[in-house]
């Protein structure tokens, strides 16, 4: 049964491509056929952030028609299948309707990395998803932005997956993690260390949870994956230490 995950946030850079990466390469770790799309039309970057840079196929041709399924959906190295956008700028907006039908062609769980903002085509996309996975950083511009979000997703009758803490650190100019639960009145599904790792992923093309399954951040998309399939996960014992082995 296909399943479709709006990955939403409201302002942009706060970790929307590398959430929907790791999320998609932890599904495919608990054995769930997983698609993450690049829902930017505008200024996709999810193909990039994987290495790939040749893709004659993408979101758009299928749009238009054409090209069949099968030749947009490209298989990275880790495993994880991706159907990416065009960086060019020629196809900028997609009825919900044509989305909604690719997305359920896809027959599987889909996590769609969307732009950020509220814009026509922003709402297309959530129009198109079943639910909506709210990704913030914690500080009160991308708290508020995000807010703005949930609010349309509600009113759009989509179910809010729950909310991911990005790059948290703590720190006395960071919002609290109470703080931020109590201005979404949403579940805090999982949050999200900085780390100077995914950077390192990034810069490898390679999801982290693939590269260092055991540092604080795979650990904590792992986490969040389980909740959102609802499987039983915990986290390994000495993940630390071992971790220091390994490397």
């Amino acid at each position: 049964m296909t399943r479709i995950i709006g990955i939403l946030s409201g302002k942009g850079g706060v970790g929307k491509t590398t959430t929907a990466i790791n999320l998609g390469a932890s599904t495919l770790d608990f054995g769930r056929e997983v698609i993450v799309v690049d829902g930017d039309l505008g200024t996709s970057n999810l193909a990039l952030q994987l290495g790939l840079v040749h893709f004659p196929a993408t979101i758009q041709d299928l749009l238009k028609g054409d090209v069949d399924l099968f030749h947009a959906i490209y298989i990275h190295e880790s495993g994880l299948r991706i159907i990416p956008a065009s960086i060019s700028l020629r196809y900028l907006e997609a009825e919900s309707e044509k989305l909604r039908d690719l997305f359920t062609r896809l027959n599987s769980m889909v996590f769609v990395d969307s732009p950020p903002g509220l814009d026509r085509q922003v709402l297309s996309i959530m129009e198109a998803c079943d639910e909506a996975l709210i990704v913030t950083n914690p500080n009160i511009s991308a708290v508020t932005d995000a807010l703005k979000t949930v609010s349309v997703a509600r009113d759009m009758g989509k179910k809010i997956t729950g909310v991911v803490v990005n790059r948290y650190e703590g720190g006395k100019f960071d919002l609290s993690l109470e703080e931020i639960s109590e201005m979404f009145e949403e579940e805090i599904l999982g949050v999200v260390p900085e780390s100077k790792d995914v950077k390192k992923s990034q810069f490898l093309r390679t999801p982290l949870v693939k590269l260092s399954p055991l540092s604080p951040v795979s650990l904590a998309y792992k986490e969040i994956a389980a909740k959102i399939l609802g499987v039983d996960y915990r986290k390994p014992r000495f993940a630390f230490l071992r971790r220091l082995v390994r490397f």
